[in-house]
């Protein structure tokens, strides 16, 4: 009865209607069980199936819209599928509907996508590489784009070690505080803790290439590359990671601080390497009124009491405001005296805001789970049931970058190709597409 009550319920609240009682006893007697899904479409109303007009007795009116209709029974299932797949955000823009890309597939051009969006925002930073055609007007996170390229980097060894050349010449605008705790797990740690010690020893400091270093338990840096035998770089080499030695290529650039994506950079020049930096810039870039603590936390990433104490100091300065409401306190900066500061006309011209942290963070988990031995082995159904459980588990961070996940997802093996649309429209998101 509880099953049939919710039938009842959910098409009552899609379309208004009852399900005739006939159909009910129908339903109950067979130990129904419903799923149901449902995206309206308007424009071309779809038409409900005969096999529910005959085990009712009725015929339906065209005005229920359901998406898609479920009715599994003891002994049979009958899917109805309707026109309307398609008014989920990211189904609009999908050209694999019908049929299920194969992770193999998807891997590829979700890795390759990932490596264009590095390449994108560090051509604009000052890296050696193509600027894109369209200059990027939201402020980049460093330490965020920093940690993300040295997960798909592993990918593009040339992006790599690009990257690792402009680090090397632009470490003193890194706040390595910062790039430490954006890091997730183990291994984010490893590749920081590698780089930076590949900084440090390039110019001068550090340990000496000489130093004795361990070579057991290694494991290959670079994705498609062999692993070399000797030659190894002992800055890597000393965090679990082989790879043959590497030199600074002396191609990067200063970064352009007048820049939108620079913004952060700029601020760091005024303000210093730290956390008033950080809360300036989601300050100036989150276009609100006011912006709660908790929010300017999440973007600055450092610790809720250095944050607490660095909006101290700017309030004691008087170049932040505070309004308490409820059990938090909101805070605001005056946008036009900022903008008049950086030599802009107004402060609308000031560079946008995106949620760059959680986005990156989301998609290396992706790439890594995409990339894990023995996932193109998996039945199509565990394989599903595991893209099921990441987005679950991602989906906070997935809301931040734009990517709402909707309570009503695909079931069983359907959702493997929703799983793929959330990815790419993810993907999406961070290239700044619409």
């Amino acid at each position: 009865q509880r099953v049939l009550d919710h039938f009842e319920v959910a098409l009552g609240r899609l379309a208004g209607v009852t399900v005739p009682r006939a159909a009910d006893q129908i339903l109950v007697q067979r130990k129904v069980d419903l799923t149901c899904r449902s995206h309206l479409r308007h424009s071309v109303p779809p038409t409900p199936g005969p096999e529910i007009e005959r085990a009712s007795g009725h015929r339906l009116p065209a005005r229920i819209g359901l998406g898609r209709v479920h009715v599994r029974l003891t002994n049979t299932t009958t899917r109805f599928n309707y026109p309307d797949r398609s008014t989920m955000p990211w189904r609009a823009h999908s050209p694999t509907l019908g049929w299920r890309m194969r992770a193999a597939q998807l891997r590829t051009e979700i890795v390759g996508d990932s490596v264009a969006l590095a390449w994108d925002q560090w051509s604009q930073l000052g890296v050696s590489a193509a600027s894109p055609p369209h200059r990027e007007e939201r402020a980049a996170d460093p330490e965020a784009l920093l940690l993300f390229t040295l997960e798909v980097g592993r990918n593009d060894p040339r992006l790599f070690d690009e990257v690792l050349d402009w680090l090397a010449l632009n470490e003193h605008l890194v706040s390595v505080h910062r790039l430490r705790n954006v890091c997730v797990d183990a291994t984010d740690s490893a590749l920081v803790g590698a780089a930076l010690d590949w900084s440090a020893r390039s110019r001068g400091r550090g340990r000496s290439p000489g130093d004795a270093v361990s070579t057991t338990d290694l494991v290959p840096l670079f994705h498609a590359v062999p692993m070399p035998l000797d030659n190894l770089d002992e800055s890597f080499a000393r965090h679990g990671f082989a790879r043959a030695r590497v030199t600074p290529s002396g191609k990067s650039q200063p970064p352009r601080l007048r820049d939108p994506i620079s913004f952060a950079l700029r601020l760091r020049r005024l303000l210093g390497v730290g956390v008033r930096a950080e809360v300036i810039r989601a300050l100036l870039t989150i276009r609100a009124t006011r912006v709660s603590g908790k929010v300017i936390t999440a973007s600055a990433a450092f610790a809720q009491r250095n944050v607490r104490e660095g909006l101290t100091q700017l309030l004691e300065a008087g170049v932040v405001n505070v309004v308490d409401i409820a059990d938090d306190r909101y805070y605001s900066v005056r946008h036009g005296d900022w903008a008049t500061l950086f030599g802009l006309p107004a402060s609308p011209d000031l560079p946008l805001h995106f949620d760059w942290i959680p986005a990156y963070r989301t998609l290396t988990r992706i790439v890594r789970w995409l990339e894990q031995p023995g996932l193109d082995d998996l039945s199509e159904y565990l394989r599903a049931s595991q893209a099921r459980t990441i987005v679950d588990e991602l989906a906070t961070d997935l809301g931040y970058a734009g990517v709402p996940v909707g309570p009503y997802m695909a079931l069983g093996l359907d959702f493997w190709e929703e799983f793929t649309e959330i990815v790419r429209a993810l993907v999406r998101q961070a290239q700044g597409a619409p």
